[in-house]
């Protein structure tokens, strides 16, 4: 996994998924002197975002 140039990461589906991570969810980055840590914010979903993809609600419907 690379940095870009403008300090972005991408953090694939899967882990977005396991972690409750949607669009534009509030995340805070902390730093032990040693790891980087990615923590949602309870609380703090934007509103109009999807809460799940249109694949889930398909797979939901059994389409």
């Amino acid at each position: 996994m690379r940095i870009s140039a403008h300090g972005r990461v991408t953090i694939p589906e899967e882990i977005r998924r396991q972690a409750g991570l949607l669009p534009h969810s509030e995340v805070e980055i902390e730093f032990d002197g040693e790891s980087i840590r990615i923590v949602p914010q309870a609380g703090r979903y934007r509103p109009g975002t999807p809460l799940l993809s249109p694949e889930e609600v398909r797979a939901l419907l059994g389409a």
